[in-house]
């Protein structure tokens, strides 16, 4: 018989995104809150594989991150459950990711409306121009309705937009564990673009928190970072990166760069890894771009993998990106779409890519 498999944040985790035990968990019916996923039959189906040491389907992301030689949110927090000194197999939530809407200041090419409020003029305007059928989401909200359980226990809590440093819309709700004093317990995760500034009101809230992460969803520098964090201005986000170090001196603070890699920044990463080794800041966890499948790594043409490849430079994270660019299964409409939002970048942004990313440029002979 198989060993049990194990992951913390099954029977103790809850994303409110997809009101599962976590966000690369794929069902087939979103639940409507936490209750009801977990006396969900696909949630028992979860279960049962783990307990039987069956890789359940369902988890493939993070088997497949595995696979690849990588770290995976489950081994990621099956060392967090050691740092902080949790008992496993606990029934109550302990690792809450709250999703406080999808109010962005940001329209970055890898996004959708779905995560920024950004999106849903040029969605719009995209059906509208290029006859395309685009499901455009419509502002989103802080919902405390689906958060249906006892917060005792909660000993990790992510923060996810939109831009969670832009809309502090959900501190009410942070409010609630500082008023009480569980927030001393707590370590807490933001997710940030780093486009915006630590204002009073951020900081006066973080510095009550065990332990503040600050993940800087960062995928390049300089006009390429512009490029793919449209609307962004490298500068201002130099300057703010610089603010978040000083904040150190006053709360207990750990800055990793979470980069996004998808065809757009596989160029880019080396000058992207040497900013941050130069500011000291870790190297942390990276993800793949699976939406919009058009900026995924199966858009890249088989014969223009090995260029790519070649250019691929992120420290210890390198092979693994390499890796996953040679078994990506390429789609030739994937890269015609590419080409197409190439175009509707250029024409709805007034962003050129061969001015802003001119080694894939030349690489993909756009």
């Amino acid at each position: 018989m198989k060993s049990k498999l194990y992951c913390p944040l099954l029977d103790s985790g809850f994303d409110q995104r997809h009101n599962t035990s976590c966000c690369h968990i794929k069902l087939k019916n979103r639940p409507s809150n936490a209750g009801a996923y977990f006396s969900s039959l696909e949630y028992a189906s979860i279960k049962k594989d783990f307990e039987n040491g069956i890789k359940s389907s369902y988890c493939n992301t993070c088997w497949e991150m595995e696979d690849a030689g990588g770290v995976s949110k489950r081994t990621i927090t099956i060392r967090r459950e050691k740092q902080l000194g949790i008992s496993p197999n606990t029934e109550k939530v302990i690792y809450l990711t709250l999703f406080i809407g999808n109010k962005c200041n940001l329209y970055c090419r890898t996004c959708h409306s779905f995560s920024s409020t950004g999106f849903i003029k040029e969605e719009k305007w995209i059906n509208q121009n290029y006859n395309f059928d685009l499901p455009v989401t419509g502002v989103q909200l802080f919902d405390y309705s689906q958060l249906d359980f006892d917060i005792s226990q909660i000993r990790y809590i992510e923060v996810l937009g939109g831009e969670p440093l832009y809309d502090t819309s959900h501190f009410e709700y942070l409010d609630k564990f500082i008023e009480t004093g569980v927030s001393k317990n707590i370590e807490i995760t933001y997710a940030t673009n780093a486009t915006m500034t630590l204002t009073t009101e951020i900081k006066s809230r973080l510095d009550k928190f065990l332990k503040v992460n600050l993940l800087l969803s960062i995928d390049a520098v300089g006009k390429e970072f512009e490029y793919i964090r449209t609307g962004s201005n490298w500068n201002i986000t130099h300057n703010n990166i610089k603010q978040y170090i000083d904040f150190k001196n006053y709360a207990d603070i750990f800055i990793t760069v979470h980069p996004t890699i998808s065809i757009l920044n596989c160029t880019s990463l080396e000058s992207l890894y040497q900013y941050f080794q130069n500011l000291n800041i870790f190297e942390g966890n990276i993800i793949f771009v699976e939406k919009p499948e058009h900026y995924s790594l199966n858009a890249i043409p088989e014969d223009k993998k090995q260029l790519i490849i070649d250019n691929v430079s992120y420290g210890s994270k390198t092979q693994v990106i390499k890796n996953k660019i040679n078994t990506a299964e390429y789609d030739v409409e994937l890269y015609k779409r590419f080409l197409t939002y190439v175009d509707i970048t250029k024409q709805y942004r007034g962003l050129a890519i061969k001015e802003h990313l001119p080694l894939l440029s030349e690489i993909l002979e756009i």
